[in-house]
């Protein structure tokens, strides 16, 4: 990767935007450049920031040491956040920080990462905001949380923030101090630059799983021992399962028995509940049947209104016509009224007209009297309002005068005050002039002072700044080394934890060992599928071995059921030709009965007359009477008792044949039930044969399931399977839940281990920051000290100097106490000096231009007055001859002028004249009212006659049915139609309830019926207890209970002798699977037995002097590789079994001499080869295109310089990387241009970047 900007945004001491672009020039071209600038300006900043934008993190903030809880939840100044959290880093009072890195791939893509943070409203930090997009050759964003974009850059880039530290931000600092350790200081140095520490807790994590396998082989040992404690003899293992055989079978039998009673209670609890269901039903048609009888008079009534339903519009015609008539007399009387009336309105009317006509006449003769005294009027009214606006115009000029003259008075009070005012001021300048002239030295040299005044402001705030960071710096490095001890032991606890953690997970992986819990659980729901299956198998088969048997038993009930149902139909056929004999003699009979009662009709019909109103119909008219006087000859006497008798012996008759066809019914349904029973039964039976065939893989005698198979056996067969299918089902689950026993451990611990060795790893990376930082911060506490005793001498230089030209008393103290107060003092004095002067030389002019003013102004006073005084006399002349001209106008029309007086007479015309006009109206009104009045009375009477003669036809017509209807039906009369027709029943809801009884009548037989059979058909059950005795609920209930209690018994016992044998069984299976269990242990502790031997150790030095000796020559191997082309002069040589180093001079024929003795500028050459080997060796063969280097050495000689410069050119040649130098020196400054410089700035402890 390389990168192409960088852009910087409030961070530490950069305020606002600071953008760094390679792609531009200089730093386009550029392959070598150098960051400059003072100690603490902000050279490590844009390190921070590109780190921050591509990881999240910063190299100063590495190895920090925090805060612990308490302290943060009580210190206010740290919002609540860690001293390593990077939100740090944001400039103090700024509410948003950023950075973002531009960088391109060798692939030719280019992307774009940022870091960003703001402060909330209540000043605590936001959580930080991350976001990484390709802006080329495409756009795309890479979205998601701040771990998923923070995997998506290390993908990208190919390195993690490790690598990137090391292979971009070359660490050749770090190898100036290898080079210069002692031996022991040596190893430590390597294990943190290239990252072998952790061969070292290899070498001892091996030392420790050697001791626990050994450990693990006695402890299983111990363990095969004390299972076998429940190991049995071969004779006492016999005696138990012949004990547990004889039990299993006992239980068997207790089961069956137990089953038989249930089944018997089941079926006496049934029949009981039949039974009673049978008489709740039976009730329930008897009050059915009830209920159809209470509607019979609302159905005789219906049936009563439906044969009056065709006359019924005719019954409402009559009606309506007769109300037709009754109104229409209501009206005449009504209109004979109104004509009355309006008659009376016509006469009125005529005599308003002729006293509006009088009164009009007398209006136009007072109009005609007053008309000459209007006409002078109307000449006075004008003269008047010409007066008047003269007067108007005459008071308004004399208000103007006066206030005019008003203004000039004030006018000239107000110049004689403002003289009287500058004059006073005048006199206060003066005395102030005098005060400051005492000062005038210093206000001749106030910009000199102004300079001095700044310089002595910054060098006093920079020495109180040094004092302060020196005070910072050396509490730092009393925190530093109190955090390096806690540290330290922090390291010691969490590596032995760590040891702890990973024998127990060891030992839990060895017991696993061999094992599969997919396996176990495959295994085990097989076991249980097949046990499922039998349990299923051994229900089937009890339901196909009693099917058999019940089949057998209704074939036989069937057989008689139809002998009987033959008996009951040749009974049925005698029995209805006997019914229908007696039905005949009863009709013959009734008959002759009807004709024998006719005898009192007969005597209404002969007292009718016609035009006389019958008495049961009220018709006038009788057209069959004489027809019936004709039939009553055939009438016999009364033939009662001889009816009567015929009507009882048809009626036995009939109740004999309805009980034997309700007798043939429940045969023929209970038949029909039997044979219905009887089909379901073999369609049962044969479902359940062809549901068998899927249990014939069980055991091949399963495939027939005939009746001829011996039943019982085959009932022990299944029972014996699920038996042993059901052991093995639970060994199998002990087994699988003691694996998943073991891996849960497995699991938790991994973790645990997980946690702690990234634990470890920070604790240690924390150690190596806290060791860089001390040596950092002592380094700048040189500095800082340095700075301080400069600032001292610059200040009292500068204290010296304007103490000679400041004139003011007590300044320092004055300055000191508060700067800006008192250089505003003093630009305040000056500003104030220059104000009085000028103000003295405009007053000056001011007065004589007021002397000038004032004489003009008393002229325009008296001028004014004069105005006024004749404006006042032309006034009163007017107002005089105005008066005279109002008091005659008075005399002529009184307090009304003309136009009122002419519009008052002319009013009262105009009203007498509407009024007469109004009179016309209403008499024409009156009289078109009793014209309306008349002809409506007419159009009445004409209608009235209409409506009796068509109410005399309506009713004719309807005399004429009744006399028809009342000859074929019960007798009826118009009262009765007007009873039915006006009542409010709903007819259709009676119909409706009507039809739904008789529908719940027929459906409560309907369910009598069936649960008579349902009885029938349970009590024909074949095996059914008595209910009495020995088979009564109650002995029978007590008898399954004494049957469980025995099968409890029983149970608990065979279970005891079951857990003897299981555990014995278990022992021997145990103890054979820890045999196993201990050879593979042996095996492994061999094992690593031979691998501590060979890697091994307690303090782990074993391997981690080999893992150091190994990384050593390879990165030695690299470094040569890089030292070639930085210069060929000097090659690297690792005496073999150390980490010493010899340097190789080419030029002197190969001599070696110690790296102790190079130069400066050689020692920079062998580190910085040192750093690109690492590099190197993390970077993984990935192109990387920007490199940046900390010098990191003092002065140098011109030739220790110029080999310097030689190797960053041949590295900038050579390596095809654009190369950035962080500089502290002015020598490698001088040499190395383009340049990024950070200066900071005078005021704000504020830095810019500028590039050069």
């Amino acid at each position: 990767m390389k990168i192409d900007k960088v852009t910087l945004n409030n961070l530490t001491s950069f305020e606002g935007l600071q953008t760094i672009d390679f792609t531009t020039e200089p730093l386009r071209s550029a392959g070598l450049f150098a960051i400059t600038g003072d100690t603490g300006a902000g050279k490590s900043t844009l390190l921070d920031a590109i780190c921050l934008a591509l990881y999240g993190r910063a190299p100063r903030l590495d190895g920090v040491e925090k805060m612990n809880s308490e302290a943060l939840a009580t210190d206010s100044t740290v919002k609540g956040i860690q001293t390593d959290d990077v939100r740090n880093i944001m400039r103090r009072g700024q509410k948003e920080a950023s950075a973002l890195v531009e960088f391109s791939t060798p692939d030719g893509a280019r992307y774009e990462a940022e870091w960003s943070c703001r402060k909330k409203r209540t000043g605590n930090y936001d959580t930080v905001a991350r976001s990484f997009r390709q802006i080329a050759p495409k756009k795309k964003s890479f979205d998601g949380r701040n771990a998923e974009i923070q995997e998506e850059i290390n993908r990208v880039v190919g390195l993690d923030y490790m690598q990137f530290s090391r292979t971009v931000m070359l660490a050749q600092n770090s190898f100036a101090s290898f080079l210069k350790a002692c031996k022991e200081e040596k190893s430590a140095l390597l294990e943190k630059l290239t990252g072998t520490e952790i061969y070292g807790r290899i070498s001892m994590r091996i030392h420790e799983k050697a001791a626990a396998a050994t450990a693990r082989v006695k402890t299983e040992e111990s363990h095969i021992e004390g299972i076998l404690h429940n190991r049995l003899t071969p004779e006492e293992l016999e005696d138990l399962e012949t004990d547990v055989n004889r039990l299993t079978l006992s239980e068997k039998q207790l089961c069956s028995e137990q089953e038989m009673v249930k089944s018997q209670i089941n079926w006496l609890v049934d029949f009981a509940a039949a039974e009673a269901k049978v008489k709740q039903l039976e009730e329930a048609d008897l009050q059915a049947r009830r209920a159809r009888e209470a509607m019979r008079t609302d159905q005789l009534r219906l049936r009563r209104f439906d044969e009056l339903q065709p006359v019924q519009q005719l019954y409402r015609d009559i009606v309506l016509r007769r109300s037709d008539v009754d109104q229409l007399q209501r009206q005449g009387e009504a209109l004979y009224g109104e004509r009355t009336e309006a008659k009376k309105t016509v006469q009125a009317a005529s005599a308003a007209l002729d006293t509006a006509r009088e009164q009009e006449a007398a209006a136009l003769a007072q109009l005609q009297q007053q008309l000459p005294g209007i006409n002078r009027g109307r000449q006075l009214s004008g003269e008047i309002t010409g007066k008047e606006e003269t007067i108007k115009r005459l008071e308004h000029r004399k208000t103007q005068a006066e206030v005019q003259l008003h203004r000039q008075c004030e006018a000239h009070a107000a110049k004689l005050a403002t003289i009287e005012m500058e004059h006073k001021e005048e006199q206060e300048l003066q005395v102030r002039y005098q005060a400051l002239s005492t000062h005038r030295v210093m206000f001749d040299k106030i910009e000199l002072i102004k300079d001095k005044l700044n310089s002595f402001d910054s060098e006093t705030a920079q020495h109180a700044e040094n004092l302060n960071a020196t005070e910072k710096l050396q509490r730092i490095l009393r925190d530093i080394s109190g955090k390096l001890e806690e540290t330290e032991k922090e390291q010691n606890e969490k590596e032995s934890a760590l040891s702890v953690q990973k024998s127990e997970l060891l030992m839990h992986r060895q017991a696993n060992k061999g094992l599969n819990g997919a396996q176990l659980q495959q295994k085990l729901a097989e076991e249980s599928n097949r046990a499922n299956g039998l349990r299923h198998a051994a229900r089937l088969w009890t339901r196909i071995a009693n099917g058999y048997e019940e089949l057998d038993e209704r074939r036989a009930k069937i057989a008689r059921d139809a002998t009987n149902l033959d008996q009951l139909k040749k009974s049925l056929e005698r029995l209805e030709t006997e019914a229908a004999t007696a039905h005949d003699l009863r009709e013959r009979r009734r008959q002759a009965y009807i004709l024998s009662n006719s005898e009192n009709i007969e005597i209404l019909r002969h007292d009718l007359r016609e035009g006389a109103p019958c008495p049961v119909c009220g018709a006038t008219h009788h057209p069959y009477h004489t027809e019936t006087e004709r039939e009553l000859g055939e009438l016999i006497s009364n033939l009662g008792t001889d009816y009567n008798e015929a009507c009882d012996l048809a009626d036995a008759k009939l109740r004999q044949l309805d009980d034997l066809r309700l007798q043939m019914a429940r045969a023929e349904s209970e038949l029909t039930l039997e044979r219905n029973y009887f089909a379901s039964l073999e369609a049962k039976q044969k479902a359940d044969e062809e549901e068998w065939q899927t249990f014939a893989a069980l055991d091949n005698s399963f495939k027939d399931c005939s009746p001829t198979v011996n039943r019982q056996a085959r009932t022990m067969m299944i029972e014996l399977l699920l038996e042993n299918t059901q052991r093995a089902a639970e060994e199998d689950d002990v087994t699988l839940k003691t694996f998943n026993f073991h891996q849960g451990f497995i699991d938790r611990l991994t973790i645990e281990v997980e946690r702690l060795e990234n634990q470890v790893r920070e604790t240690a990376s924390r150690l190596g920051a806290l060791k860089t930082e001390r040596q950092v911060r002592m380094g700048s506490l040189e500095d800082v000290q340095a700075r301080l005793r400069k600032s001292e001498r610059t200040t009292e230089a500068l204290y010296v100097d304007l103490d000679e030209i400041i004139t003011l008393s007590g300044w320092f103290s004055e300055w000191k106490h508060n700067a800006e107060n008192f250089r505003r003092r003093i630009v305040s004095l000056y500003d104030e000096w220059l104000y009085t002067t000028n103000k003295l030389e405009e007053k000056a002019q001011r007065t004589f231009q007021l002397g000038e003013e004032l004489k003009s102004v008393e002229e325009a006073e008296a001028e004014a007055n004069r105005q006024l005084e004749d404006t006042v006399n032309e006034l009163s002349m007017q107002r005089n001859e105005l008066s005279d001209m109002q008091e005659e106008m008075r005399r002529l029309v009184g307090k009304d002028t003309p136009a009122e007086l002419e519009a008052r007479l002319n009013a009262f015309i105009r009203k007498t004249q509407q009024e007469t006009q109004t009179c016309i109206a209403r008499l024409a009104e009156a009289n078109d009212r009793l014209n309306r009045l008349d002809g409506r009375h007419e159009n009445v009477e004409q209608a009235l006659e209409a409506g009796r003669q068509e109410y005399n036809r309506k009713s004719s017509e309807m005399d004429l049915w009744i006399l028809k209807f009342n000859g074929t039906h019960t007798p009826t009369q118009f009262s009765e139609m007007e009873i039915l027709f006006t009542d409010t029943t709903d007819w259709n809801a009676i119909r409706a309830e009507i039809a739904r009884r008789d529908e719940a009548c027929l459906l409560a037989a309907h369910n009598a019926d069936k649960a008579r059979e349902d009885f029938i058909r349970l009590k024909a059950l074949p095996g059914h207890p008595s209910g009495e005795g020995e088979e009564s609920p109650e002995a029978l209930q007590a008898h399954l209970q004494d049957l469980q209690q025995r099968d409890e018994t029983l149970s608990a016992e065979l279970l005891q002798l079951q857990s003897r044998l299981k555990a014995h069984y278990d022992s021997e299976a145990a103890a054979a699977k820890r045999h196993e269990a201990l050879r593979q242990l042996e095996e492994d502790a061999t094992e690593w037995g031979r691998l501590d031997d060979l890697l091994g150790s307690s303090t782990g030095k074993k391997f981690r002097e080999l893992a150091q000796s190994y990384t050593f020559r390879l990165l030695v191997a690299q470094a040569n590789h890089h030292l070639s082309h930085l210069s060929a002069r000097y090659r690297l040589v690792n005496i073999p079994g150390t980490l010493t180093l010899e340097i190789e001079d080419r030029d002197m024929f190969d001599e070696r001499r110690y790296v102790s003795s190079l130069s400066g500028g050689e020692t920079f050459v062998v580190c910085l080869a040192l750093a690109l080997g690492l590099a190197s060796l993390s970077a993984h063969n990935l192109s990387i295109g920007s490199l940046f280097i900390d010098e990191g050495f003092g002065n140098l000689d011109q030739a220790s310089l110029n080999l310097v410069m030689e190797a960053l050119s041949n590295l900038e040649t050579i390596e095809g990387r654009k190369v950035g130098v962080i500089s502290h020196t002015d020598q490698i400054r001088r040499q190395i241009s383009p340049q990024i410089q950070v200066r900071k700035l005078p005021v704000g402890g504020r830095s810019e970047i500028v590039v050069v």
